[in-house]
């Protein structure tokens, strides 16, 4: 929203004024010699001002993105607080839950990377993220790093240990470069950030 210093106004202009000892931005909808009606638009009372109490006036509204709000509410410290838990139950659930017979062709290929690989990757890209959360925001990059790693390492040899499932040491490869995207990413955000 941007708002100047307030000229000439007429009846339709939204625009910023005192009344009863608080300022109200509603529109014109009236000028009755020095007197300035205005409304908000979704109100059915006015408030009657004069010339002097108007002190600005909107030229300009920037259109809220709905996207951006999505990203920040889920992706904020606040947001990444409730996801981290069902981020960590559904890690859990999806690399030891029997579901070797779901059906799903993980053997297939895109772009010469077997899917299963990809999946890994994808599903780690997040860790160091959540496992940031956990230690607070000061703590060391590269222990944020290792700890994801080390998440990684321990979901696939728990894999070991089960007679349903199976370790396989490129699962584990894709565990550590998704791990380590995710870290970049953090690094990278940060340094934009820092620079704004």
């Amino acid at each position: 929203m941007t708002l100047e210093s307030a000229g000439e106004v007429a009846v339709g202009d939204v625009v910023l004024f005192r009344y009863m000892g608080r300022h109200i931005l509603h529109r014109i909808v009236a000028i009755e010699g020095d007197h300035y009606i205005m409304r908000g638009d979704n109100c059915i009372s006015n408030e009657i001002v004069g010339r002097e109490d108007i002190v600005a006036k909107l030229v300009a509204v920037r259109q809220h993105n709905k996207l951006k709000h999505w990203v920040v509410r889920w992706l904020g410290h606040k947001g990444r607080k409730q996801l981290r838990w069902w981020y960590f139950a559904g890690l859990a659930f999806l690399m030891w839950a029997p579901l070797n017979g779901v059906g799903i062709p993980l053997d297939n290929y895109v772009l010469g990377l077997r899917m299963d690989h990809l999946l890994h990757a994808s599903v780690f890209i997040p860790c160091a993220l959540f496992v940031r959360d956990f230690y607070g925001v000061n703590r060391e990059k590269w222990v944020v790093w290792l700890t994801a790693v080390a998440v990684g390492i321990v979901t696939e040899t728990i894999q070991w240990l089960l007679p349903y499932r199976g370790f396989d040491i490129n699962d584990m490869i894709a565990n550590f470069l998704g791990v380590s995207l995710g870290w970049l990413i953090i690094i990278f955000v940060k340094q934009q950030y820092k620079r704004k």
